[in-house]
């Protein structure tokens, strides 16, 4: 199933524009139901099943595993509070990616160093940076 999950968070991935000088950080949301996702899955890639090859639309998967809309605000806040240009924020389609652009670092405030400070406060619904 890992694998299975890492396909559909890397087709999920969402662009921000940046401006020269910004980088961009991906907070990666928990999906859920992921057991029930494999079995429909599956059902969808067996021949002898009625919903054989009847594929989710992307709207479908992303109600099946995407974060809800708490976990999407309490992530878009935890950006914000590490400094995100409010205007950036983007939520990937399938609901299980937000990312956003910061300003350029300085020395004082290198991503790793910001990111290890404030990592306490990283929302539960974030499971990796």
């Amino acid at each position: 199933m890992a694998k299975f999950a890492l396909a559909a968070v890397l087709l999920a991935a969402t662009s921000v524009a940046l401006e020269e000088g910004e980088y961009a950080l991906v907070a990666h949301l928990k999906q859920h139901n992921l057991d029930e996702f494999e079995n429909i899955f599956w059902n969808i890639a067996n021949p002898d099943h009625p919903n054989y090859l009847e594929h989710l639309s992307a709207e479908q998967v992303a109600a099946k595993i995407g974060a809800t809309d708490a976990e999407i605000s309490a992530a878009k806040t935890w950006l914000l509070s590490l400094g995100a240009k409010p205007s950036s924020i983007q939520v990937s389609k399938l609901r299980d990616s937000v990312s956003a652009a910061f300003p350029s670092p300085t020395m004082d405030t290198e991503p790793h160093k910001m990111l290890s400070a404030l990592a306490p406060q990283k929302p539960p619904s974030v499971e990796f940076v």
